[in-house]
């Protein structure tokens, strides 16, 4: 209901929520002084932190405590996220592009080093600002029980729980935090000042996608601006650095200037629902493209002949795999299952694509029963379908799924003849092109960068410039831009310059008004003499 706006429908819910949401920023979960989500607790009290942050925790806190703040009328929560977000960008940001994955919980091999203090420490550093910043905050000791190995030398900073709630219950507890900045940053600084603990360097791409989508949530109920453009630049930099266009392919990660690894379902499912939420927000269509060709590669990728989602790649991909991973749910974050699902479904209602959602709905026919069992460990999945847009699609083809599936599009070299014939003077070769009804082609030059142009190239033999001609222009029921495309049956002149070729390749990408498919090259032979 946060996510979506809907009503809560139980008032309990938005009670349980709220008391969740402020014990985690009251205790010591969340980082006081540096900001960003600790990964957990190990007190019942919610005192004392495992101090090691994660990028996967903070990408989706804070989107959701942005748009509870907005929900729930707590200013606090709204806080906490844009303090959330300075922290991802001071830590966990690249100066190559992405996030990094993780920042340790110690410095000089003593856990929790960089983050604690004592009383004396707190009064050198504020000097008399510290009655104040006191009077707001405790610490609290580190339990014997948990210490195995050197301790820090200092305790963990908490807010006062009795005050800050009463505070927070009033809706004044941002307005009494904010004046204390100016000592929040001294303390930051003494912090650093002792050295910074170690990140995990990898930059993966599920998880730099839930940030995409995590700063985007929070972007308009923050009025942050430069949430959404982070945003961005997260998505440039997995289209740019993990996507292979060529093969349609995503690489799991990049670390330390190699780019690798076998990408997993859920890496091509949060990426296709980071590129369909910058589409949405940026109005440009290259994001609705990428979506679309990630889309792609997830269906001929993850998806078997039962229309079944799999979480490793089917094929050469996953071919040192014996078997296929068990099924755990929506545990610390969503899971491929689940955000593969709600990205089709998505995609397909942008781009009034119904056979797409019908195999989304097929996908999720294949574990609906482990979500039944267990609905409690697929929370994520639930919230989102609860949303009435996907209910409603999931009602709609759950009854038809005893039907045979649709035939897919197949690919582009389905839809276009070509044939190649040297001239009776043998000065140029025609390549004639037919293409499927209700397909077109793109010209040459392409409308936009991100599309792939209708071109002819020769492997041997020697041509000259082609004289491409005007496409006719062509406006998808999604778009709001038309772009010029070749339609029906078209001739090109391919100048001959020197040797004749023997063979030409043209390359081409087909779309329909649903979908465009995926890039495509043909090697055709040039007839002679009328063969």
């Amino acid at each position: 209901a946060v996510e979506s706006g809907d009503d809560f429908g139980d008032v309990s819910a938005a009670e349980m929520l709220d008391q969740t949401l402020a014990a985690m920023t009251i205790g010591a979960l969340f980082d006081h002084v540096g900001g960003g989500f600790h990964r957990y607790t190990v007190d019942p009290q919610w005192q004392v932190p495992h101090f090691e942050k994660m990028l996967l925790d903070n990408a989706q806190l804070i989107g959701l405590y942005a748009r509870a703040g907005t929900r729930l009328g707590k200013p606090w929560y709204e806080r906490v996220a844009g303090r959330s977000i300075e922290y991802l960008n001071r830590r966990l940001w690249s100066e190559n592009g992405g996030f990094y994955t993780a920042e340790s919980a110690s410095l000089d091999g003593i856990e929790g080093k960089g983050y604690v203090f004592t009383v004396d420490k707190i009064r050198s550093v504020l000097g008399p600002r510290a009655a104040d910043f006191l009077d707001w905050h405790e610490l609290v000791e580190l339990p014997e029980s948990r210490i195995d190995h050197e301790p820090p030398d200092g305790e963990v900073l908490n807010l006062r729980p009795g005050k800050a709630l009463d505070a927070l219950a009033a809706g004044r507890l941002a307005d009494e935090i904010a004046p204390l900045s100016p000592e929040y940053a001294a303390l930051l600084a003494a912090r650093q000042a002792r050295g910074q603990p170690d990140r995990d360097r990898k930059r993966v791409a599920e998880l730099n996608a839930l940030a995409g989508l995590g700063l985007l949530a929070a972007a308009q109920p923050l009025d942050r601006p430069d949430a959404a453009e982070r945003a961005v630049e997260v998505g440039e930099w997995l289209w740019n650095e993990l996507w292979d266009e060529p093969a349609g392919r995503l690489s799991r990660q990049a670390y330390a200037g190699e780019v690798g690894g076998e990408a997993f379902l859920a890496d091509y499912a949060a990426t296709g629902r980071l590129m369909l939420s910058l589409y949405a927000s940026q109005h440009e269509l290259k994001w609705l493209f990428r979506a679309q060709r990630v889309a792609n590669a997830l269906e001929t990728r993850f998806v078997d002949q039962a229309g079944h989602l799999q979480e490793r790649a089917l094929g050469e991909e996953a071919a040192g795999l014996s078997i296929s991973p068990p099924l755990l749910g929506d545990e610390v974050g969503p899971s491929g299952h689940s955000q593969a699902v709600v990205f089709l479904l998505d995609l397909g209602l942008v781009m009034d694509a119904p056979a797409r959602q019908r195999r989304a709905v097929t996908a999720l026919a294949g574990f609906a029963g482990e979500v039944a069992a267990e609905p409690a460990a697929w929370g994520w999945l639930v919230g989102e379908l609860a949303r009435p847009s996907r209910a409603e699609a999931v009602e709609r083809f759950a009854t038809e799924l005893a039907a045979p599936e649709p035939t897919g599009p197949g690919a582009s070299r389905d839809h276009v003849k070509v044939s190649a014939q040297v001239t009776p003077g043998g000065e140029a070769v025609e390549v004639r092109l037919v293409i499927d009804p209700g397909f077109h082609v793109n010209a040459n030059p392409a409308s936009e960068d991100y599309l792939v142009p209708t071109r002819i190239t020769a492997p041997d033999g020697e041509i000259g410039p082609i004289d491409y001609p005007p496409g006719q222009p062509f406006r998808a029921a999604f778009a709001t831009e038309s772009i010029d495309v070749y339609e029906g049956e078209l001739t090109l002149r391919v100048p001959i310059v020197g040797d004749v070729p023997e063979r030409l390749q043209i390359e081409i990408q087909a779309c329909d008004d649903e979908v465009c498919l995926a890039p495509d090259k043909l090697e055709i032979d040039v007839g002679r003499d009328g063969q």
